[in-house]
Formats: structure tokens, sequence, C-alpha cells
């Protein structure tokens, strides 16, 4: 989706691409086929890590505000985002993720469901969440139930980034 278009547009000329995989990440990134364009990756070359991202960035121009409900930058519409990052969508841009809804369908003939989180739609995540809120406040004074972040993340162990992340 962005490595062919960048080889196009780049066609035979020399290119420094410059990858942006800190070096705490211990991951692969883009490796051009083609001789003329040579990737570079300040980052791992200068052992910069998240925390070192995160004081650039305060330094400079501020962390962007999807860091306040989501663990790494990269699509509204990723179907790699834990549960509470698309209730943080649900929170924070709305109709970003009533846009998301629309895409996810159930085949009415053999019921096969395609959404983002696998084996529940955003509706049903979101009522999964007002469920565990209405058993933690129920309960709160006997037990201090946990939140409903704790809940929700127990099935997201894989945390993982679709390939457009990780190259």
């Amino acid at each position: 989706m962005k490595l062919e278009p960048l080889e196009a547009y780049v066609g035979g000329d020399p290119c420094v691409s410059y990858i942006g995989i800190r070096a705490d990440e211990h991951r692969g990134g883009y490796i051009s086929h083609k001789p003329n364009i040579k990737a570079e990756y300040p980052f791992v070359e200068d052992s910069i890590v998240r925390a070192d991202v995160f004081r650039i960035l305060e330094d400079s121009v501020g962390v962007p505000e999807y860091y306040n409900w989501r663990s790494r930058s990269g699509c509204y519409f990723c179907f790699f985002q834990r549960r509470d990052e698309w209730l943080g969508l649900a929170d924070n841009h709305p109709a970003l993720f009533e846009r998301a809804k629309q895409y996810e369908k159930i085949d009415p003939r053999t019921e096969k469901r395609f959404t983002w989180v696998q084996g529940e739609t955003l509706d049903e995540v979101l009522a999964q969440r007002e469920h565990i809120e209405r058993a933690a406040n129920a309960n709160r004074a006997k037990a201090g139930a946990s939140t409903w972040q704790n809940a929700l993340l127990a099935d997201d162990a894989d945390d993982q980034a679709c390939l457009i992340c990780t190259l």
C-alpha cells in the first residue's frame, strides 16, 4: 500500500528512505529491491528508544493526543487495535468510531462475521464495557471491582501491528 507507490515515485533517481523504527523495537523494516533506494534507520543507529521518542515529542511539537488511548500511532481503523483502543476511539472520536462500525458485516447467509475485533462487533465491544461497568458499580463496595480496561485487555495478549506499521 505504501512501498510500491514510493518506489514508483522515486523511479530510478537516487533516494534515501529514513525508517522510524526505534532501537528497542527489534524488528526489521523496509528493504528496497531497487539499488537506487537506500534505507536508513536513524533511531536504531543513535540508540533511540521509546522514552527518547516521547521526550523528543514533548520538547518539540508535543505528544499526539491519540496516545491518551492508543499504544502506538497508525490508522484509526487499524484491525490490530486492542479493545480499549477501540473504546478510546469511541470516546474521543465518535464519528470515526461510527464510520468504522459501518465497515463491519455479518453475512446473512453464512453468519460469517467480518469485524474489526475478532469474533465481536464494535457494538458488542461497547456493550461488554457497559456490562462490566454496571457490574463494577454494583460490586465496588464489596471487592473494588477491576476496571473495564483490565477486563477487556485480558483477551488482547497478542499485541501486534499490521504490516504497514511494521515496515
